[in-house]
């Protein structure tokens, strides 16, 4: 009696499946320095030996360099291979203190090493949402004049708008001084771009209003030069409007304007030179 095949192979086939998947991240980006974006990977299922996965960083709206710090194109995660294990994929996004839209960035997992682990979820978002509170407040002032007699009434438009195109300021606080010869001061307002303001009021403007993104209030003022002003005496007028915590403004420079005019000397007029 002899063998034919003296060996029988014994062939145990895997029907246990393993995935990983990760998370996705949204936090502000900070106004200095670096955030560190943490991605969960989680491991569904045990995997014998263990595993390696590559993983990789994409740009969407926001860019690596100046928005975030990309992952190097060697970085892999280590798994032990446990039921349940989570690893963590880090991503430095660079703080800054320009107020912009949210933005974000993709970190992406590779082909793991352990044959039979798949990816349930590939990509993970991350969202860097803006912290800026900041908007660039514009202060105009004129009546259009360089000399004003005593005696005459002029109007001054005074101009104070939001030039961000992001960021509603809650609070601004809008002040006028005038020349002690100004007198009969009063004024009235308008308001665009969802603002909204006192239609009139008495003395110079003291005021704290909203402005939103893109809005502009407009005051008409109306001041008279005081009989008896010296000629060549300067009359002045300022409006100043400083953004209330917590928003700030990066040009504080054209928050305050003067229009100044110089006081001319009366005509007499004399009967026969009408």
């Amino acid at each position: 009696v002899t063998n034919s095949d003296a060996s029988g192979l014994g062939t145990i086939s895997n029907d246990d499946a393993a995935s990983i998947a990760i998370g996705d991240r949204t936090l502000a980006e900070g106004n200095v320095g670096n955030t560190a974006f943490q991605f969960s990977v989680t491991l569904t299922g045990a995997v014998q030996g263990g595993f390696t996965v590559p993983i990789s960083s994409v740009n969407g709206t926001a860019s690596s360099g100046s928005d975030y710090t990309a992952i190097a194109g060697a970085t892999v995660l280590t798994f032990a291979g446990t039921a349940g294990e989570i690893q963590t994929a880090t991503v430095q996004v660079i703080g800054d203190l320009i107020a912009e839209t949210d933005e974000t960035f993709t970190v992406t997992l590779g082909i793991p090493s352990a044959v039979g682990v798949t990816a349930s979820d590939s990509s993970g978002l991350g969202t860097i949402t803006n912290d800026d509170l900041s908007a660039d407040i514009v202060v105009g002032v004129s009546d259009g004049r360089t000399a004003l007699p005593s005696d005459l009434t002029t109007v001054y438009t005074a101009t104070v708008s939001n030039t961000s195109a992001l960021i509603d300021v809650a609070a601004v606080n809008i002040q006028q001084t005038v020349a002690a010869q100004l007198t009969a001061v009063s004024w009235t307002c308008s308001a665009t771009g969802g603002a909204a303001c006192p239609a009139t009021g008495s003395g110079p403007i003291a005021q704290t209003l909203a402005l939103p993104r893109g809005a502009v209030l407009t005051f008409l003022v109306s001041a008279s030069v005081a009989s008896g002003t010296a000629a060549g005496t300067t009359v002045a007028t300022t409006v100043t409007a400083s953004v209330l915590a917590p928003h700030g403004d990066p040009n504080p420079a054209n928050n305050s304007v003067t229009d100044t005019n110089t006081v001319l000397s009366q005509i007499l007029l004399i009967d026969g030179f009408e």
